[in-house]
């Protein structure tokens, strides 16, 4: 089947987009990846910032004042740095908070994730990704969850139940699944479209037998955000790439066509690159 993965186009969503009005993504790894590499420089390693905003990573209305008012050592300078250089991708956040109910909120908390916890999110991202990628790399067993909203929405999709979740099946040369799924299987790491397999479970199994489980995650942040935690929790290795924007039936009443950037993704899965340095 002929693969046409050159069909990269800016997508928009309810709360963020990690275009921001231009053509690619680019321009937000990189900014990302500086603004990382201050903070760093700043308090000493990826470790110590993650730290700082791990105490306050959920919360909502005090982010925004610690912003401009005396704060937690470290805080005040982190988000009002990320505030300033971030805010272009996020702008919908604002306006698409205040159009939820409160009961919007109560049967699902992470639709209101703020503008500051988006880029938060993004910030521990990065973080998490310089740590943890030795430990990503040197694990015994690599799966990879993808989110579904990645299909190709034009065709059917075939992808079947096999293993540990649903795999993919190829059945669409413009399925960023598909694109995925062979860049994933080039470095040595399984593929599953994440529907129903329990990685707690699994980690579980591994553990028991002494291995060790790394897991590569795509999400739209707010999922992100969550599923890295999990991870955290159960001292997994975890990396993770964001959806390019969120445009799921969650947050916009239907699916629609969603991206990811495939080159960021690669990059990330090089054992060595250095566009993710590690700490000495």
């Amino acid at each position: 089947m002929k693969k046409v993965w050159n069909e990269y186009n800016p997508v928009a969503g309810s709360t963020y987009s990690l275009f921001a009005g231009s053509g690619s993504s680019e321009g937000y790894y990189h900014k990302i990846s500086k603004l990382t590499d201050s903070f760093i420089e700043r308090y000493g390693s990826a470790e110590n910032v993650l730290a700082i905003t791990g105490k306050y990573r959920n919360a909502r209305r005090k982010l925004r004042k610690w912003a401009k008012y005396p704060a937690p050592e470290g805080m005040k300078a982190i988000i009002s740095q990320l505030y300033t250089e971030m805010y272009r991708y996020t702008i919908p956040a604002e306006s698409f908070i205040k159009s939820l109910t409160w009961m919007d909120k109560i049967r699902d908390p992470g639709i209101a994730t703020s503008q500051e916890q988006y880029h938060l999110t993004m910030l521990e991202v990065e973080l998490v990704n310089r740590i943890n990628k030795k430990r990503f790399y040197e694990a015994d067993r690599k799966i990879a969850l993808l989110p579904h909203c990645l299909r190709d929405l034009t065709k059917d999709c075939r992808s079947e139940k096999d293993g540990f979740d649903v795999v993919c099946k190829k059945c669409s040369g413009k399925c960023f699944i598909h694109a995925l799924n062979d860049l994933l299987i080039k470095y040595q790491v399984e593929p599953f479209i994440w529907m129903e397999g329990s990685f707690r479970k699994l980690f579980f199994e591994m553990k028991r037998s002494n291995q060790v489980l790394g897991i590569f995650g795509i999400a739209c942040l707010a999922e992100l955000k969550s599923g890295m935690e999990k991870c955290l929790k159960y001292d997994i290795p975890a990396l993770g790439i964001p959806l390019d924007a969120n445009r799921c039936a969650r947050w916009m009443g239907d699916f629609f066509p969603n991206s990811v950037n495939l080159a960021h993704v690669e990059k990330l899965l090089k054992p060595i690159d250095a566009g993710f340095q590690q700490d000495p």
